[in-house]
């Protein structure tokens, strides 16, 4: 199943811009992941790796930014309205099957309880449906983040339950079960995401939603 159309390359909130990576954002990519490395231990495992210097994080921008050329995943991140401070990232995963996309994310420490990452879940959300015509996104969080697990409930994800050993651990032998929560295309327009505001650009600058 294709996309009817790709992700979109810049997604304006009413408080934040969601965008791919660019190579002046590594600097501070860097600084936001080591400040953030306990926080997100031990949810995320390749928070393990931090910190890593500026050189590492530009190879990773490189990277991201040719899987979502490319379209084979969409690593966004999360910046206030200003475009420029860093809070967090997220991005539109394809790893579970035609035409579904996994969102995942994280927050800067120093940026928590402020709703930037529902914000931005909201607007991928839409996106997914609207822009790219998804059948399915689904978010997975492991059992005890309760503030990970608050962003789906509260943006009318169904809740699926658990996949027993789903997620990577903190290392090679150590798997961590999976709170699932699903949101199919004809549930989406009852749910808040449908109202959340947001613009959406292509590659070129031109609207695709908003």
């Amino acid at each position: 199943m294709l996309l009817r159309n790709p992700p979109p390359y810049r997604i304006e909130t009413e408080r934040l811009v969601v965008r791919p990576y660019g190579f002046a954002d590594a600097e501070q990519l860097a600084e936001a992941t080591a400040r953030s490395r306990d926080h997100l231990l031990p949810w995320l495992p390749w928070a393990l790796e931090e910190p890593q210097p500026v050189v590492t994080k530009i190879a990773l921008v490189r990277r991201w930014r040719g899987q979502f050329d490319l379209d084979v995943d969409h690593v966004y991140g999360i910046f206030l309205a200003d475009d420029r401070t860093l809070v967090g990232g997220s991005g539109l995963h394809n790893r579970i099957g035609p035409g579904a996309r996994e969102i995942g994310y994280w927050c800067h420490v120093d940026h928590v309880r402020k709703g930037y990452v529902t914000e931005a879940v909201a607007a991928l959300t839409r996106v997914g449906f609207e822009v790219c015509g998804l059948r399915k996104i689904e978010i997975r969080v492991q059992p005890g983040n309760e503030p990970s697990l608050r962003i789906p409930r509260k943006l009318g994800y169904v809740d699926t339950g658990v996949l027993r050993s789903l997620c990577p651990g903190t290392d090679a032998q150590t798997f961590h079960d999976a709170h699932v929560f699903s949101l199919l295309a004809d549930e989406y327009a009852a749910t808040p995401s449908a109202g959340a505001t947001v613009r959406a650009f292509d590659g070129a600058g031109r609207v695709v939603l908003g």
